[in-house]
């Protein structure tokens, strides 16, 4: 029997380990399959890229901004997805070149990105934050984390106040007000940086805080709920 590789990946790191399989001698269709589920292929990017930010925009278009570009090097160029003609179009660019940010929709349509590093990855990671305006294709500076943050995709929500919860990519949280163009640090701290941890919008205001692992790359199972009387929900 002839047999392929899996590999699995972890996000942003090397691959983890190599199985064998067995390959299977016949492709079997399940039959909980809906008529007319498919992927199909679509026009290219215009960018080729990887650690990139993926944005829903209110009106529908997607906001595909920064990563890491063929052959080492982050990207500043930003392009949005149009789904009515299902191609890609380029929009302007970052401030700097970013990869590991993340990108959260504010209340007024204009995106936030946030932290992220350059080509040398820890040793060249940003505490600043940037808007990006989806209608004129510019990004203009915003306030400054009091500390460096990337690789926080996933732990990154903007709160029912409209204020974003920064949390991932260090040892603590921070606060951006869109309103007053402001940060402040939250109380409290996850002991160690957390990379790559997840951060979940819970129905009464509090935000859950999950895993990740440390700059030693030592995973933790560690968990942690932020919480405000402000951000409340009744």
């Amino acid at each position: 029997m002839e047999k392929i590789l899996l590999i699995v990946f972890l996000a942003g790191v090397v691959p983890m380990s190599v199985v064998s399989c067995p390959m299977p001698t016949a492709v079997v269709e399940s039959s909980n399959a809906a008529a007319g589920e498919r992927i199909r292929a679509l026009a290219d990017m215009a960018v080729g890229r990887a650690a990139h930010t993926s944005t829903l925009l209110g009106d529908g278009r997607v906001l595909i901004v920064g990563g890491f570009k063929t052959g080492g090097g982050s990207l500043r160029q930003v392009e949005l997805f149009v789904p009515g003609t299902g191609v890609f179009e380029t929009t302007g660019s970052l401030l700097v070149a970013r990869a590991g940010h993340t990108a959260t929709a504010l209340p007024d349509g204009k995106v936030l990105i946030s932290g992220g590093s350059d080509e040398r990855d820890s040793q060249g990671a940003y505490n600043s934050l940037e808007i990006f305006d989806p209608a004129s294709g510019r990004s203009s500076k915003a306030a400054q984390l009091s500390k460096t943050r990337y690789k926080l995709n996933g732990a990154v929500v903007r709160l029912p106040s409209g204020k974003v919860l920064i949390a991932g990519g260090s040892d603590s949280a921070e606060i951006f007000d869109p309103a007053s163009m402001e940060v402040h640090t939250v109380k409290g701290t996850f002991g160690s940086k957390r990379l790559f941890a997840t951060a979940t919008l819970l129905n009464d205001g509090r935000v859950l805080i999950a895993g990740g692992y440390d700059e030693m790359t030592r995973v933790g199972q560690g968990a942690w709920i932020f919480e405000s009387d402000v951000a409340k929900v009744e």
